[in-house]
């Protein structure tokens, strides 16, 4: 495979550095004829005339689109000679699909060069190749017929009264409204259940691009523009840190604050429609199959929308994915719908066994406040200066909405063991988190006084558990879910 060193260096070494004597459009030409020769030439340049596809301002940013477009075709070459070959199977590969997977990567790497530990390129690299390759590897087909000497009982998909399901890896499914917001409430459970083994999925229902950036020499309107390209690339590498592989996008964009401009556009989280979004996230219990899912308060912890849409639509979800009467048309005929059959991505209901909101309780918030405090600074929670009565009760009453009492906690999780690693996939959010943050002002020993445990509210559970719980599978352990999940 094309390494990125090997596609970008001979790109951003270029002699051409004003981006006003040579903007992007006047790129495509420079560099489309700086690699005529190449085996994949014609894709790269067919690609290249269409010019919404390069939306680039600055000569860094152009080179890293048009390695972007490089890589993905290199990559069909490597794998149409190996099929011509006879070592693989012949692809239906689409460019265009390739080049989605790359071109974020590749921008985000230009952006952000100077902020991104070696490591953290690396890892992104590698990650990349990694799903790029089992994009590019086909699915068996599924037999049209039995095969002899079976009966169709015991060679084709079973009804729901035979049905089995796949072998089952105990599962969590961790809802959040942004990126880094799994790693504030989540982050040491996620990478803990790693370690033990089971699964971890975490569901992202925006982008974030409607958050600030708190690094100032990142502070740009290009970077604002690029900023959900940006923050994924971030979820990339604290997911590394982690050690989670699987994570998704409910499709949303940022909702931004109530009463913006932002929060009015129709494509935001907060104005979907609320069973079309819960829909959306059935459809990924569906086929994640999660045994626990956790997500916010109805408050959505501080009253961001995006926190609080989240809540609705993760609870929505837990309790309609195991019902085959809400959203048929993704289930298989197997199994009670009107959707495609299972051979052809129809999928069955799942009922989740618990879910959880995450919470900080009031002894850690105080006890941050009190360090905050001492030292001289504001905390998120110290009331304001010089406010009137009116604002005063104002504020006390988002504080109070805010407040998790310490009594109501049902889960307090120990993540001693995943501090570090917690602190890693903190710290890759570079935009967002910035050294000032009280989740990180007192560096990473801090941690061991304030975020030893993560703590969460049980909301519903399908099975019997204990009323205090030091694990989330807690109820779990000795059973199994049945074809259909817990219910």
């Amino acid at each position: 495979l094309v390494t990125p060193a090997v596609v970008t260096a001979p790109l951003v070494s270029t002699a051409v550095q004003d981006p006003k004597a040579a903007p992007a459009s006047e790129l495509v030409a420079l560099y489309a004829k700086r690699w005529e020769h190449e085996l994949f030439y014609r894709e790269l340049k067919r690609q290249l005339r269409k010019s919404a596809l390069l939306q680039s301002h600055t000569v860094t940013t152009a080179a890293q689109e048009i390695a972007a477009l490089m890589l993905a075709a290199a990559l069909l070459a490597k794998e149409r000679d190996r099929a011509a070959a006879g070592q693989v199977p012949v692809l239906r590969v689409s460019f265009s699909k390739l080049l989605e997977l790359i071109r974020p990567l590749w921008l985000t790497l230009a952006l952000a060069d100077d902020v991104l530990e070696e490591w953290q390129k690396q890892e992104l690299a590698q990650r990349f190749y990694r799903k790029a390759g089992t994009y590019l590897t086909p699915k068996r087909r599924a037999r049209s017929c039995p095969r002899k000497g079976r009966s169709p009982s015991e060679s084709s998909p079973s009804s729901p009264s035979t049905f089995q399901p796949h072998a089952h890896v105990p599962t969590l499914m961790t809802v959040h409204a942004h990126p880094d917001d799994e790693v504030i409430g989540t982050g040491g459970t996620m990478a803990q259940w790693v370690d033990a083994g089971r699964r971890v999925v975490l569901i992202t229902c925006t982008r974030g691009e409607m958050g600030d950036i708190v690094v100032p020499e990142l502070d740009t309107p290009e970077n604002h523009r690029r900023l959900g390209e940006i923050r994924a690339v971030e979820l990339e590498a604290a997911m590394a840190a982690l050690g989670v592989t699987e994570w998704d996008n409910l499709g949303y964009r940022d909702s931004d604050m109530m009463g913006r401009p932002g929060n009015r556009d129709p494509r935001t989280f907060w104005q979907a429609n609320l069973d079309e979004a819960i829909g959306r996230l059935v459809w990924m219990v569906r086929r994640y199959r999660p045994d626990v899912m956790t997500t916010y308060n109805d408050f959505g912890g501080y009253g961001h929308p995006d926190h609080i849409r989240t809540h609705l639509v993760a609870v929505g979800a837990f309790a309609r994915a195991g019902d085959p009467a809400w959203y048929p048309e993704q289930l298989a005929p197997e199994h009670g719908g009107t959707g495609a059959p299972e051979a052809e991505g129809g999928l069955a209901p799942w009922a989740p066994a618990k879910l959880y909101e995450q919470a900080i309780p009031a002894s850690v918030r105080s006890a941050l406040q009190e360090r905050m405090e001492a030292v001289g600074e504001r905390s998120f929670w110290s009331p304001p200066d010089d406010a009137t009565p009116e604002q005063l009760a104002e504020f006390e009453a988002f504080a109070a909405r805010m407040l998790v009492p310490d009594e109501t906690i049902t889960a307090w999780v120990d993540v001693t063991p995943a501090l570090d690693r917690r602190w890693a996939a903190m710290r890759a959010h570079v935009t967002q988190i910035s050294d000032e943050n009280p989740f990180v002002r007192f560096g990473a020993d801090a941690w061991r006084d304030f975020w030893f445990r993560e703590a969460f509210v049980r909301r519903e559970s399908r099975v019997p558990a204990p009323d205090q719980e030091t694990d989330l599978l807690a109820g779990l352990e000795d059973g199994a879910p049945g074809p259909y999940g817990w219910g």
